[in-house]
């Protein structure tokens, strides 16, 4: 079968060796390997701050709460997204506002938030879909901070700045089918604001801002030296994997764009395709076929957060809802080889 993502696959980069190394320095928690990835991913994003936290869901809930979110206040978001950028805001006990999605490349339409905003509007989370970065320059242009959920685009460009330094906050996810991933559940918060980072520290460590000094009431959401490990090591090989999947995706696009709708690499941004998401009204029916044909094929999201019941809102989202009626997922990773690549091609255009 050829798979959406490829993790795991762990090629000369003597990730072999990270389990007896951790072992021996016993430092399973928050080791000085965390902080060595915390420094060179810093670097690399060009922000003043990196905290390593235990997911991408944690380092938005930390977010909010280090900006001080809580009972009464909305955040302005996205309905075509994974949940945990809704999840977040209700977990501190804020309400989600959901505004739609530009249609082509499928981010959060920024010029349609200040119809949403109030007097409780206490913070926006841009979600960078599939790999696009959300115009985070025109959402900052609101006076309210903005919190980029780049689960999705890590080492992505904005106006060419590497994603990370830019927004107020900063979220990234290192979950195992990410660009840059690691062997579980890992994330972090990137900011340049000293006040966010000190907080979030405290907040993911149970409130402790040394050791039994307990200031807040906090978290359990801190790094685990082994992630830390790996994502050291992947770091420096992800510009080109990134590069890999972006070549693939121009690949596709010159084969399919006569037959489906290819994804919109945005004009502010370089895209690093975590996703390649086709769309096409025939979209159960191509599923159906690759599937079928041991090609992965996923619909991202099958159903948008304001039709759910937990997350349910009244609203115009036609954009969002197309989105979910039409988007399908196919391989895009840097492992692919040419013969795979060949395969799936030959398969979409069998159907399409």
């Amino acid at each position: 079968m050829i798979n959406l993502s490829a993790f795991g696959y762990e090629k000369d980069m003597r990730i072999q060796d990270i389990i007896p190394e951790t072992w021996k320095r016993k430092d399973f928690i928050q080791g000085q390997m965390v902080q060595k990835f915390e420094q060179d991913f810093s670097k690399y994003v060009f922000a003043k701050h990196c905290v390593g936290v235990g997911s991408c869901t944690s380092a938005l809930q930390l977010s909010l709460l280090a900006l001080g979110i809580g009972s009464g206040d909305e955040v302005i978001t996205t309905p075509y997204t994974w949940v945990s950028s809704s999840e977040c805001i209700k977990q501190v006990g804020a309400t989600p506002v959901f505004v739609d999605i530009n249609p082509d490349d499928m981010c959060i339409n920024a010029n349609a938030v200040q119809s949403k905003i109030t007097k409780n509007t206490k913070a926006i989370i841009a979600v960078d879909l599939y790999g696009n970065v959300a115009d985070i320059e025109k959402l900052q242009g609101h006076g309210i901070p903005v919190i980029e959920d780049a689960a999705q685009s890590t080492g992505a460009l904005y106006k060419g700045k590497v994603v990370g330094g830019i927004a107020d906050i900063t979220c990234f996810s290192f979950y195992p089918t990410k660009n840059l991933s690691c062997w579980g559940d890992a994330g972090a918060v990137t900011t340049n604001n000293d006040d966010v980072a000190e907080k979030i520290k405290e907040l993911r460590n149970h409130g402790q801002s040394k050791r039994f000094q307990i200031e807040t009431i906090g978290w359990n959401s801190r790094m685990d030296t082994i992630h830390a490990e790996v994502l050291c090591r992947k770091l420096i090989h992800l510009d080109k994997w990134n590069a890999k999947r972006r070549q693939i995706a121009q690949w596709y696009n010159d084969e399919f764009k006569d037959r489906v709708k290819v994804p919109y690499p945005n004009q502010h941004s370089l895209h690093v395709y975590h996703q390649y998401v086709i769309r096409s009204p025939r979209m159960p029916a191509i599923k159906d076929y690759l599937n079928r044909r041991e090609i992965q094929a996923r619909t991202y999201y099958p159903t948008p957060l304001h039709k759910t019941k937990t997350y349910a809102q009244e609203g115009n989202f036609a954009h969002a809802e197309i989105a979910s009626d039409t988007g399908l997922a196919i391989p895009v990773h840097q492992w692919l080889t040419e013969q795979d690549i060949d395969v799936i091609i030959k398969t979409v255009k069998e159907i399409t």
